[in-house]
């Protein structure tokens, strides 16, 4: 019988201009939307390979204390199906001896057009197009029915009512599901014919399964919707204008307002300011740490009766004794103020990180009243373009920063003098017998995070879409099976 009544909801639909309109829009926008993306995740691969290129001529032989060692962060195949935050996204880490690194998030020149319209991709299409098409699908599943008083004919025979329910959902689901499917198959073989990706790898595979599971999750979650409320109202316009209310409420106004609410429960500076007090942090410290040098060579200046204001050179022959003791004095300061530098620096950075983690906790968890935001969410991280790649690249800046420490800024030391308003410096090398065009230059290898690794960021998102599945359609069922056919 079950059989029977799926049968007959694809019959019904099949030749109909509702199944018409969303295979077109389905078989056009899908692969429009993945070829787009394509072809900009190609470019940001061009712009990766040059900008590694660059960098490598640029230092090749010239790994020296001077060395700005560059990392950049390369961009994942997935992000075709989700853009996220790829625009804000850091992309390049650059070392400094002195500074620690620097974290840069400009890539490239984004289109100002595309910053005004907004970008179109698999995520944009899935939230906006086929939830839409998904509402229009179903609002008049049972609406409909009792319009129409078909509804008492079915149920003049002895059909039990969890039998029309499932196949009324299963029905309309499974028709749905055929021009998605076939969109996403002619996207999957534009995608593999671009030369700088591959769908026949672990890498581009299991995430691409788990997104496509997602998305026929949140589609059979809409369907569920649309059903529940096609059983508590008796007019196919009733249902409509409640689905559409209750879309563009999930769809828009949750997700947009969700963060504004959380900057007006716990504000937090902007990057710009964060950036201002980070330097203003690192030169307070600079300068406290010179004026401890200064002090220090004054100091032994005088124990060897040097009249330091007099001095025209720092580094003389007279000031030779002093110089030594200086510099073995010098290096327990240097020390202390690496410690001292790396950990304030190193604190200021987490606490501002903390700060955006609170305000992004509260943002989500009214975000995750809708469960397209939880969808979104989950789409942007497992494309590899949502805020765990932030910790990510920023935990990889740390190691880049001392593995450049360990291998290239270690054969160095800085000779520093000030005394009465005068001051000289320059690196010179440990050894005198290393040749700096004999050390390679550092190369940064970004590591993406792997599924596993994302599921500690979105398990949250997936078990509300999951719940809000689940619901949606008990809450259906139940409704219906209280409905009196007569």
């Amino acid at each position: 019988m079950i059989r029977t009544l799926i049968q007959r909801e694809v019959l019904d639909k099949i030749f109909s201009a509702q199944f018409l309109i969303i295979m077109l829009l389905c078989v056009v926008l899908i692969p429009l939307g993945l070829f787009i993306s394509l072809k900009d995740f190609e470019k940001q691969q061009i712009d990766y390979m040059d900008n590694v290129q660059n960098y490598y001529t640029k230092y090749q032989g010239k790994a020296d204390v001077n060395l700005n060692a560059e990392g950049y962060r390369s961009p994942s195949v997935l992000n075709i199906f989700s853009s996220g935050l790829n625009e804000h996204l850091p992309y390049r880490v650059v070392t400094n001896v002195d500074k620690g690194y620097t974290i840069e998030t400009k890539n490239r020149q984004t289109s100002l057009i595309s910053v005004l319209f907004g970008k179109i991709d698999f995520t944009l299409i899935v939230t906006s197009f086929l939830s839409i098409l998904s509402i229009i699908f179903t609002f008049s599943c049972v609406s409909g029915e009792k319009e129409s008083g078909t509804i008492r004919l079915i149920f003049s025979n002895s059909i039990q009512k969890w039998k029309f329910v499932v196949a009324k959902i299963l029905g309309n689901y499974i028709l749905f599901c055929i021009p998605f499917f076939i969109a996403v198959i002619i996207g999957l073989i534009i995608i593999n014919y671009s030369s700088y990706s591959s769908i026949f790898t672990p890498d581009f595979l299991v995430p691409f399964l788990f997104i496509i599971f997602v998305t026929l999750l949140l589609i059979l979650l809409l369907f569920n919707l649309g059903f529940f409320i096609s059983t508590l109202t008796h007019s196919s316009l009733t249902s409509i204008i409640a689905l559409l209310f209750i879309w563009v409420f999930c769809a828009f106004i949750i997700p947009k307002v969700s963060p504004m609410v959380a900057q007006i429960i716990f504000p937090i500076d902007s990057s710009e300011i964060f950036e201002t007090k980070r330097k203003a942090l690192i030169e307070d410290m600079e300068r406290e740490y010179h004026n401890q040098l200064k002090s220090l060579y004054e100091q032994k200046l005088s124990a060897h009766n040097i009249n330091f204001n007099k001095l025209n050179d720092l580094m003389d022959a007279s000031t030779k004794d002093a110089r030594e003791e200086y510099e073995i004095e010098k290096e327990i300061v240097d020390k202390d103020f690496q410690d001292r530098f790396q950990s304030e620096v190193s604190k200021f950075d987490k606490s501002y990180y903390d700060y955006q983690q609170r305000q992004y906790s509260i943002s989500m968890g009214i975000a995750r009243i809708s469960p397209i935001s939880s969808y979104m969410t989950i789409m942007a991280e497992v494309c590899q373009a949502g805020f765990s790649e932030i910790e990510n690249f920023r935990k990889q800046a740390t190691y880049f920063q001392l593995f450049v420490q360990e291998n290239i800024y270690s054969h160095w030391y800085k000779r520093y003098y000030a005394a009465s308003g005068s001051a000289t410096a320059g690196f010179y090398r440990k050894d005198r017998e290393l040749d700096p065009k004999t050390i390679p230059v550092p190369e940064f290898r970004y590591n993406q995070l792997t599924l596993d690794k994302v599921m500690n960021h979105i398990w949250i998102d997936f078990l509300l879409i999951f719940f809000f599945c689940v619901v949606f359609f008990l809450l259906g069922f139940f409704n219906f099976l209280k409905y009196d056919v007569r």
